[in-house]
């Protein structure tokens, strides 16, 4: 009983382990994507602020 109480222990901290470890990688992912769509709206935002000007200008 004591031995199948050990393995399910083991096997719980385990599970808890690698779920642990799959959440650390899905927030490294998404971190790595905000960084990648701010890049992008500061670029899209210059863009729209150039069209703009250029907008103001030729009226």
């Amino acid at each position: 009983r004591k031995a199948q109480n050990r393995a399910a222990q083991r096997a719980f901290r385990e599970r808890k382990e690698r779920h642990l470890r799959d959440l650390e990688n899905t927030i490294r992912t998404l971190r790595e994507l905000r960084q990648a769509n701010l890049k992008q709206h500061r670029q899209t935002k210059k863009e729209l602020d150039a069209t703009k000007a250029e907008n103001w200008y030729l009226k």
